[in-house]
């Protein structure tokens, strides 16, 4: 897909958690995308940064943006106010879904998770025999807007399994979710370790990461000592 340049309004932001926004901007009805693109904004000084697309809605371009780095994007994200215009260009990127049968697992940690979303999407609305998992790196239960906002239609899906990874919750609220077996289904710890204790076919599963630098690398070492080959990183959350 051809990239193309546009001039944008910001039509509405959410506050989710952990610094974690959601933000939708105009754009052209003719836009589109593949699930795991992403686009770039210019901020002052001509910087330039990336963000995954989440979803595109008509003609509303949906992005998730996470303010914790506290860099010249971050600042602007904090105190952007509707109506702000800002220059998009885009779609680019290869970090796309393999057209295979074989299992998808991805891993991600704060809006890392962003590229994942239409992705799940897409696969739940095929008819392909295939399962896909994803595993979010949450602190709290109260976290996890990618269940209740994201991917409702996505959880009732038998081919689907979403873990979210809890680390700060108190022993007493995250109990009795660590038996409901439910979709999603919750963990206790990072996810570099709950995905080494679900996952055991790594030969013929593709593993998707995307999320902070240090998960990245640990994940993917620990990947390799398993056996894993096939195993694609976005650094653009």
């Amino acid at each position: 897909m051809n990239a193309v340049t546009f001039t944008s309004s910001l039509l509405s932001k959410t506050h989710f958690s952990n610094n974690t926004f959601e933000l939708r901007y105009r754009c052209p009805k003719e836009f589109s995308f593949i699930p795991g693109q992403f686009v770039t904004m210019t901020f002052e000084g001509n910087m330039v940064r990336a963000y995954s697309i989440v979803a595109k809605e008509e003609d509303v371009l949906v992005l998730l943006v996470n303010t914790n780095p506290g860099g010249v994007a971050s600042k602007y994200f904090d105190k952007v106010q509707v109506g702000s215009e800002i220059n998009i260009k885009g779609p680019y990127g290869i970090f796309t879904l393999r057209q295979t049968l074989l299992k998808k697992v991805f891993v991600a940690t704060s809006t890392g998770v962003a590229p994942f979303i239409p992705m799940a999407n897409s696969l739940a609305s095929s008819k392909q025999e295939l399962s896909f998992s994803l595993y979010f790196g949450e602190r709290y239960l109260s976290d996890d807007y990618v269940s209740s906002v994201y991917l409702k239609p996505v959880l009732n899906d038998p081919r689907f399994k979403y873990f979210r990874c809890i680390t700060r919750e108190t022993p007493e609220n995250l109990k009795p979710f660590l038996k409901s077996g439910q979709n999603p289904l919750t963990r206790e710890g990072r996810v570099t370790k709950v995905v080494f204790e679900e996952e055991s076919n790594f030969t013929d599963t593709e593993f998707y990461l995307c999320g902070s630098k240090d998960m990245i690398i640990d994940v993917k070492t620990k990947l390799l000592q398993k056996g894993a080959t096939k195993i694609f990183i976005e650094k653009y959350g």
